[in-house]
């Protein structure tokens, strides 16, 4: 999946993050690799639509600029022909087209890049330029149409419903979220003792809500206030120096009566040697 940023050594985000939805299509696809354009049309243009009314791409038309190199790679080296019922990609067409039954027509490559764009751009306008369509609610369901897929695909690297960020808190089924699609996309119900607590009911990815799991829903999230800073936390080594400091954490842990682990006081925990 390289080989779809040739050469580019400072991609935008949408770049990466488009590339790593490819390929976990590819996989859970593999068998029917003539529905990944439509799937990956239909989730990217939903994505852009909740980007533009965050105001990431205004005009709309700009989203382009963030996904153009992988979509132009992905369908000159591995979709399959556009023409109907051929398997072929454009390095295996020299022959022609060819069918699921092995039957050979003569026939160009015809590539779905345009297509794509085309029906990208005409998703976007009817939503982003529709007042009565409500872009998050829509997304929640595009999102849940592919439930089967997102069951089996996991990254702690891409947010899969911005393709913009990534995740910064793990539900309990093993999907993740960034914070804008926390506050955007999951249904929280904001809580009325601290504004930036929510709790999600279930997972707008594949629809878990088991209340049997160990770490069960609804799933409580913390998102760090605007204002706040990076909290770091660093532990040195030294063997028994080492041991000593988790000691004294362990007794604040234990004295402060914040019913909290101390790990979720900050965002980076990093040590050395011992304090590893």
């Amino acid at each position: 999946m390289d080989a779809l940023l040739p050469g580019a050594t400072s991609p935008e985000k949408m770049h990466q993050q488009i590339m790593s939805l490819l390929k976990y299509l590819l996989v859970f696809y593999s068998h029917m690799a003539e529905d990944i354009p439509k799937i990956l049309t239909s989730v990217v243009a939903s994505c852009i639509s909740v980007l533009v009314k965050r105001g990431i791409y205004n005009p709309f038309s700009e989203y382009k600029k963030g996904c153009k190199l992988v979509v132009e790679n992905y369908f000159d080296n591995i979709a399959p022909c556009a023409f109907k019922g051929c398997l072929y990609n454009k390095r295996g067409h020299a022959k022609g087209h060819r069918d699921s039954l092995g039957r050979i027509t003569r026939g160009d490559f015809e590539s779905g890049e345009s297509e794509f764009w085309a029906s990208v751009d005409c998703k976007l306008m009817k939503r982003v330029h529709n007042p009565n369509v409500n872009i998050l609610n829509r997304h929640r369901y595009t999102l849940r149409k592919y439930q089967s897929f997102w069951s089996e695909t996991y990254d702690n690297k891409t947010c899969f419903a911005c393709l913009y960020c990534s995740p910064n808190h793990i539900l309990p089924c093993g999907h993740g979220l960034c914070d804008y699609c926390v506050t955007e996309l999951s249904l929280p119900k904001q809580l009325v003792d601290d504004p930036y607590v929510f709790e999600i009911e279930k997972c707008i990815f594949c629809g878990s809500s088991d209340t049997t799991l160990p770490s069960s829903w609804p799933w409580s999230i913390r998102i760090k206030p605007p204002t706040a800073g990076l909290r770091a936390l660093g532990f040195d080594g030294g063997s028994v120096r080492g041991v000593i400091e988790f000691e004294i954490l362990k007794y604040l842990e234990g004295h402060l009566g914040l019913q909290l682990q101390v790990g979720e006081l900050f965002d980076l925990i990093i040590g050395s040697s011992a304090g590893q």
